[in-house]
């Protein structure tokens, strides 16, 4: 009698349909294989496993020989530079100090980064100690449709489900504030920064939350960094090596050169410096001046860099279209 019942028990729970396993976490699913903690060499076999994988499909698609010999030598390329792409940060200025990703990263604490660009993003892989801790995928604002915030968080949505929406300072290192999206799993922090105010960019950041808790005490040995001057800015100084002083600097800034104008300006007005902007009338002292021209040479240095990562990115767009590379959607192989 037990016996049958037991038959029956068994018999019912197997005629039971099993409910679907829940489909991943789409932020876990974006990162893939890619794990927290994994070492360089082993972000560096990832990254290249999936450029090899990228590139047979084109290499496939190819109409030509010729254009396969290319494709495969631009593989080679992209790979060596890759590996060749390693920074560390050890004190020692780099080109990085003074860019889109300032401020998520800090010299002195064992930090070190990769840097890897597929189609339709730059990606930048972070270090703790040579342990992945941070992935910050960096889009041209114009993969989104321009400077629309909510079009970019609409999108975002689509893809993550519904975030949070803040808004302040991200980072303590630079003080800037922003706009983002924040979701969190068990594991895992992503961010969808709107970073178009500063650098005409969109970022996504996923960040090992453990990590992200316990930021101030890995970076106990912070080695302060001065941002320096952008080259365009160095450059209109060194045009009036006579004479290096602000005032030069921001007739050229301003297309207004009072060095020629034939006036000696008036004992009070040396104590008062005229604005740099056309329309103004009002003095200001010598500190409100010089703090100004420094925010207008940060400005000005800010769009010179936007300036030049637009036409890099429509270049890289043109060669890309021309060996049959077109990908409409900026999320794609997340």
């Amino acid at each position: 009698m037990k016996t049958s019942n037991l038959f029956w028990v068994v018999t019912l729970a197997l005629a039971v349909p099993v409910p679907a396993l829940a489909a991943g976490n789409p932020i876990d699913t974006s990162m893939g294989d890619l794990r927290w903690g994994m070492s360089t060499s082993e972000v560096t076999g990832f990254l290249s496993r999936k450029l090899k994988a990228d590139y047979a499909e084109r290499i496939k698609k190819a109409s030509s020989e010729f254009s396969k010999e290319q494709l495969k030598r631009e593989l080679d390329g992209t790979v060596s530079d890759l590996k060749r792409s390693l920074v560390t940060f050890s004190g020692k200025s780099t080109s990085w100090d003074v860019s889109f990703i300032e401020g998520e990263f800090t010299h002195g604490n064992e930090e070190s980064m990769l840097v890897y660009k597929d189609a339709q993003a730059h990606n930048f892989y972070f270090f703790f100690d040579d342990k992945l801790w941070k992935w910050y995928k960096a889009f041209d604002s114009s993969s989104f449709g321009g400077s629309n915030f909510k079009k970019f968080n609409k999108t975002i949505d689509g893809k993550f489900g519904k975030g949070r929406v803040k808004q302040g300072v991200l980072n303590d290192t630079t003080g800037k504030s922003y706009q983002w999206v924040e979701y969190v799993t068990r594991n895992t922090r992503l961010r969808a920064v709107d970073n178009t105010k500063f650098y005409d960019k969109y970022a996504l950041i996923f960040e090992d939350m453990e990590t992200a808790r316990n930021l101030d005490d890995l970076r106990a040995n912070t080695i302060s960094k001065k941002s320096k001057s952008n080259s365009a800015v160095a450059s209109l100084s060194r045009d009036y090596q006579d004479d290096d002083s602000d005032d030069n600097v921001a007739d050229k800034l301003t297309g207004k050169d009072r060095r020629n104008a034939g006036e000696t300006p008036h004992t009070d007005e040396l104590k008062k410096k005229k604005s740099i902007f056309a329309d103004e009338e009002q003095g200001e002292t010598e500190a409100e001046y010089k703090a100004r021209m420094k925010q207008e040479k940060a400005a000005h240095a800010a769009r010179q860099r936007s300036l030049h990562e637009r036409r890099s990115g429509q270049e890289e767009g043109k060669v890309l279209k021309d060996i049959g590379v077109e990908d409409d959607d900026p999320l794609n192989g997340l």
